[in-house]
């Protein structure tokens, strides 16, 4: 029994270390009124691009360049509905058997830019919920573009364009974006700095993050059904709180 019993902090402790790495993360992807990811808007501005996957390496970079968080992200796009999966234990793996367990080591973030809502997925736990966004949340007022430079990134040729997105509540994000010349203008790489707050521990921070995305393993073909719907027999929650608190799935 008390050995049951030390596993048990042990497993505790590790989930609140975890956390504290995931919070910010998850911050990227869901905010309370639904996917908060700058970048997937980014990719539904590219409509010269309406079907696509791609794999990105997202660092953030908060409070000097000390803490650094380097991000897996996979990105689907098909005819304005787009899809982010973020897969935790690619992050922390030495807790990954433990995010597996819990059913929390995969998120799943879809929208449609033509629809004011959101599912969120959790596949390790067979459910989703869904959110009402903000309406013309995932359709910018207005986007500016300023070319800067021709420069080579990853590889490739490109443009580099200073892109100023102001959104329907006038928060207005500027993005550094390498559009590659032998992909038709694709963005290679993107970087912005925007403001995120994270809760750990009951304890709600929030600070500037720069985030700089690169993008590799990009395919010009549609995605399939499955990457933007929940699969057969998920369960459905009302909120974030109520399927974290549900059992891992079977």
């Amino acid at each position: 029994m008390k050995r049951t019993r030390r596993i048990g902090t042990i497993l505790v402790l590790l989930a609140a270390c975890a956390a504290a790495s995931n919070a910010r993360a998850q911050a990227l992807l869901e905010g309370k009124d639904g996917p908060s990811d700058p970048v997937a808007v980014m990719l539904a501005l590219y409509t010269n691009h309406p079907n696509f996957t791609a794999t990105a390496k997202v660092l953030l970079e908060y409070k000097g360049a000390t803490n650094q968080i380097p991000l897996p992200i996979r990105y689907a796009v098909a005819d304005g509905v787009v899809a982010s999966t973020l897969d935790i234990t690619k992050l922390i793996p030495e807790c990954a058997d433990m995010f597996k367990e819990l059913g929390l080591a995969e998120t799943k973030c879809v929208f449609s830019t033509r629809s004011n809502q959101a599912v969120v997925i959790y596949p390790g736990k067979r459910a989703f919920y869904s959110v009402a966004v903000p309406p013309d949340r995932f359709a910018p007022k207005s986007v500016t573009r300023k070319k800067l430079s021709s420069e080579t990134k990853e590889g490739h040729d490109c443009e580099h364009w200073l892109l100023t997105v102001k959104e329907a509540n006038g928060t207005t994000t500027t993005v550094d974006a390498w559009e590659a010349g032998d992909l038709n203008g694709f963005p290679v790489q993107l970087a912005y700095t925007r403001k995120y707050s994270s809760t750990f521990a009951l304890v709600t921070t929030e600070e500037n993050t720069r985030v700089k995305v690169t993008f590799d393993n990009i395919r010009f073909t549609k995605p399939s059904h499955d990457e933007f719907h929940p699969a057969p027999g998920y369960k459905s929650y009302e909120s974030r709180e109520a399927l974290m608190a549900s059992p891992p799935g079977k």
